[in-house]
């Protein structure tokens, strides 16, 4: 609040009056004049929704200096970063917005295909899974091709890298997504993937994999 005091000389009191009241109107004029964070969070999912990763990611990054606390803002900025292949930049904005109090489950969703790639493989799995369990049939609202599916992908992928031991969790996945695969590890007669038959099981696995993420897409 700002206190005015009464210049007792009448005749400076109106101009020192309205001088204060320019003042004031002034201020509130800079700090509400320009575009609010919510208006270029809405203009960078548009973007983003349109394919242009680039202008989405330059609205998301001036949400942000406008709003340096705002979740959603961060939450954007990560997606496209991770759809830049900027790894450790979606990584931090990601876990901005979670820090920042974003709700739902899609930037640690999005955390899943960044451990992925850096990679994290058990960090990934443990992302994919929370998602999963507290919404099995997730998918992303501003690009709807991703979804669960590609969740329980990045289960089987890193569980296959994390080696031998962890492929039972990697066919379970394969199992869900492609019931009709028919690998089975303890018969060479069915290492076979799109026609081609492979010397182990790990080769079959692992081309089974490949098949289903191109498949999928997302």
């Amino acid at each position: 609040m700002i206190h005015i005091r009464t210049i007792s000389t009448g005749k400076w009191y109106l101009p020192v009056l309205l001088l204060l009241l320019f003042v004031v109107t002034a201020c509130e004029k800079s700090g509400t004049g320009g575009p609010t964070a919510a208006e270029k969070i809405a203009e960078g999912w548009t973007a983003f929704e349109a394919g242009d990763i680039t202008a989405a990611l330059g609205l998301f990054n001036e949400a942000v200096s406008i709003n340096p606390v705002n979740a959603e803002a961060h939450h954007g900025r990560g997606w496209a970063r991770l759809l830049r292949g900027e790894l450790s930049q979606a990584q931090s904005s990601f876990n901005s917005a979670n820090t920042n109090g974003l709700t739902g489950v899609d930037a640690d969703a999005g955390l899943a295909f960044v451990y992925r790639d850096l990679p994290d493989f058990n960090q990934a799995i443990s992302n994919a899974r929370s998602v999963l369990t507290s919404s099995s049939s997730w998918s992303f609202s501003h690009r709807t091709s991703v979804d669960w599916r590609d969740l329980r992908l990045v289960i089987a992928q890193c569980s296959y890298r994390l080696g031998e031991a962890n492929f039972d969790d990697a066919q379970a996945e394969l199992d869900l997504l492609d019931p009709d695969n028919g690998l089975d590890d303890t018969d060479s007669g069915t290492w076979v993937v799109d026609g081609i038959t492979y010397d182990t099981y790990a080769e079959a696995l692992l081309m089974a994999l490949e098949a289903l993420e191109s498949a999928i897409g997302g």
